[in-house]
């Protein structure tokens, strides 16, 4: 709190506050300063001295976040959480509005990732925000504030990608030299399911029903079970993984890595086999956009090419929800 005369303006100037919740304003008379610190001052004190940093440690305990969501997805949040807690972690909430917000969309749009040298993905940049709706929703139930600034903020676009997998660029993904057993299972069921990757993952052997060629998923991305049933040349690559020689019988995950740490078993690390297949093909091989989840797109963008299936029978091949969800 500091109240101090700027000589080249001829103002003088009101100072309110720590460097991230400071309030500044200039006036003609040193009195007229005094009074407005002074104010300012008694009304601070009726303020709810909750920060985003107190809502984020309620969030990480609350049991939508450590039992409703999937373990992949709570990693998500958490990384997607350290520049907003980073920025405005000791932020009073009541003090944050959509123009603060705002400047925050901004700043990280500008932003250049010092791993890539290319400014942040707008996508990147959703999520961050929607994080802060996350803990902004609970800031409402709280009463701390009384409306949802996130609805006044501008989103950053996201561009939209149509990508397939040709049967050219499958040709060359499952062909040739040096294809590793797991990622050639894994990726083929992947394919041919339309599963979620972390789906797949963390499947066990005990949700593999192979008297009725079916698999079960008991955890999916919107908390609700799923039971898909193999065609059979998929099957049959299912039987193969599962009854080859080397596999432990202690291991509980269809498709297991192994940390290196303590060597224990956890769920398949695709996106390290599908960077190594990526460099093994160069980078003119296949379109660089592929990604592990656009199998999963092609399998449906062929369900739909099917005229044997309806949206109805799709949704429950896909496990989506709403046909919203589904057509986007």
């Amino acid at each position: 709190m500091a109240v101090y005369y700027i000589e080249k303006q001829g103002k003088w100037r009101a100072q309110l506050g720590s460097k991230l919740n400071r309030r500044t304003k200039s006036f003609n008379t040193k009195l007229q300063a005094e009074k407005w610190e002074r104010e300012q001052r008694e009304e601070s004190q009726d303020l709810d001295p909750t920060t985003w940093n107190d809502l984020a440690d309620a969030y990480w305990e609350s049991v939508k976040f450590t039992k409703h969501k999937a373990q992949r997805t709570r990693s998500g949040e958490k990384t997607h959480s350290v520049p907003i807690l980073k920025h405005f972690g000791k932020m009073l909430v009541v003090k944050t509005d959509d123009l603060v917000i705002d400047d925050y969309r901004e700043l990280r749009e500008k932003t250049v990732s010092p791993k890539t040298k290319k400014e942040i993905a707008g996508n990147t940049v959703r999520l961050e925000l929607a994080f802060l709706g996350q803990l902004m929703k609970i800031a409402i139930k709280r009463r701390i504030i009384s409306r949802n600034y996130m609805s006044l903020v501008d989103k950053p676009k996201l561009v939209d990608k149509y990508i397939r997998i040709s049967d050219e660029d499958r040709v060359r993904i499952f062909q040739g030299q040096h294809i590793p057993e797991p990622f050639f299972c894994y990726f083929w069921l992947l394919y041919s399911v339309g599963c979620r990757a972390s789906e797949l993952a963390e499947l066990q052997v005990q949700h593999v029903n192979l008297r009725l060629k079916q698999i079960y998923f008991p955890r999916t991305k919107n908390t609700r079970s799923r039971t898909v049933i193999l065609p059979d040349p998929e099957f049959q690559i299912l039987v193969y993984w599962l009854k080859r020689k080397e596999r432990d019988p202690a291991c509980p995950y269809v498709f297991p890595s192994v940390r290196r740490r303590d060597r224990a078993y956890i769920p398949f690390d695709f996106s390290g086999y599908w960077a190594t297949r990526k460099r093994q093909l160069g980078l003119d091989a296949i379109d660089p956009a592929i990604s592990p989840h656009s199998f999963r797109h092609e399998r449906i963008s062929r369900w739909f090419e099917d005229p044997r299936l309806n949206e109805g029978q799709i949704m429950e091949l896909s496990g989506h929800l709403t046909a919203s969800a589904l057509n986007r």
